[in-house]
Formats: structure tokens, C-alpha cells, sequence
């Protein structure tokens, strides 16, 4: 980040705002049962699909506070450490934006693809029922892993992704 950001990382702030957010959904949770039914949307169960306030004010605080951790872990230092999993984590990082279109080619929109089929059923319905948890964890091991191999062979080639488009529809 560098300047005026950097400062504002090391500061204590973002820690309690992510910690703050994160104990506000859990409120929000707990006042669920006792809540006024045009508040409904406000204090909820998680839900990620569709997803309800609690679990989107709950996400930001963790997002905040590991925001701050990671940084403090790897950006603080002149020299942040190397290893393994930061060369596996900055592959990743390099293509992201692949890795979520390629992702949502996968998941999500074969998911549409078949509640579109079967005009019956909602969609969100396929998103937790499609496959039990412990599959839809393997899968999303499986994905991660073999995609990976994807990505060191577009490192090799330096072209084919979509951030490569993008730099050829920015330079145009």
C-alpha cells in the first residue's frame, strides 16, 4: 500500500472496526428470534445464499481483520517472508480474475443452467442442496489444486487469461 494507507494499517482502528462488525452480526443473530417482522432483513439467520445481512456485516469484519493480519504478516516488513505457499498464494493472486470467471464456469453457472431446466425449483435451492458439505469441500479442493496447474502453464505462456485481455483492450 505504501503512504498514508500503510499508516492506517498499522494503526489499531481496523482491527476493532472488523472485530466491531463481527460482534454486530453476531447481535443480529441473536436478536433474530426477537425481532419486529419489518426488521426482518436486518437481524437474520447466515445465510450465504441469498445472503443476509448478518453474514454480509459479519464477512467485512473478518475481511477488515484479515486484511490487517495479513499485512502486518507479510507487508509490514522490508523483507516479508517467502515459502511455498506464498508462491502458491500470488499465482493465484496474479490471475484472480481468471480464477473467478473460470470459477463461476464451473459453479455457478451450471447451477442457473439447470434450475432454468427445471422451472420448478428456485435456484438458490441448488445451491445447498446440489451436493452434501464434506463433497461440495472436496470439489473445492479439487478445483484449487488442478487449477493451479492451469495457472502455471498460462504463467509459462503469458497470454490466454483474462487479465492478458484486458491488458490488450487497455493498450488498443
Amino acid at each position: 500500500f505504501g503512504g498514508e494507507a500503510s499508516g492506517k494499517l498499522n494503526s489499531g482502528k481496523l482491527p476493532v472496526i472488523g472485530l466491531v462488525l463481527i460482534g454486530l452480526s453476531g447481535i443480529g443473530i441473536i436478536l433474530n428470534a426477537h425481532a419486529p417482522d419489518f426488521l426482518d432483513g436486518y437481524f437474520s439467520e447466515i445465510s450465504f445464499y441469498p445472503a443476509s445481512t448478518t453474514f454480509i456485516i459479519g464477512m467485512l469484519g473478518i475481511i477488515l481483520l484479515g486484511l490487517w493480519i495479513l499485512y502486518r504478516w507479510l507487508d509490514a516488513d522490508e523483507t516479508p517472508p517467502r515459502g511455498a505457499m506464498l508462491t502458491f498464494l500470488g499465482r493465484y493472486s496474479r490471475f484472480s480474475l481468471t480464477t473467478y470467471i473460470v470459477h463461476h464456469a464451473i459453479h455457478v453457472w451450471p447451477i442457473l443452467l439447470l434450475a432454468t431446466f427445471e422451472e420448478k425449483r428456485d435456484p438458490w435451492w441448488y445451491y445447498a442442496n446440489a451436493v452434501s458439505t464434506p463433497v461440495a469441500f472436496g470439489l473445492a479442493i479439487l478445483f484449487i489444486g488442478l487449477f493451479y496447474l492451469v495457472l502455471i502453464g498460462l504463467e509459462k505462456r503469458k497470454k490466454y487469461s483474462f487479465e492478458g485481455i484486458l491488458r490488450w483492450l487497455s493498450e488498443a
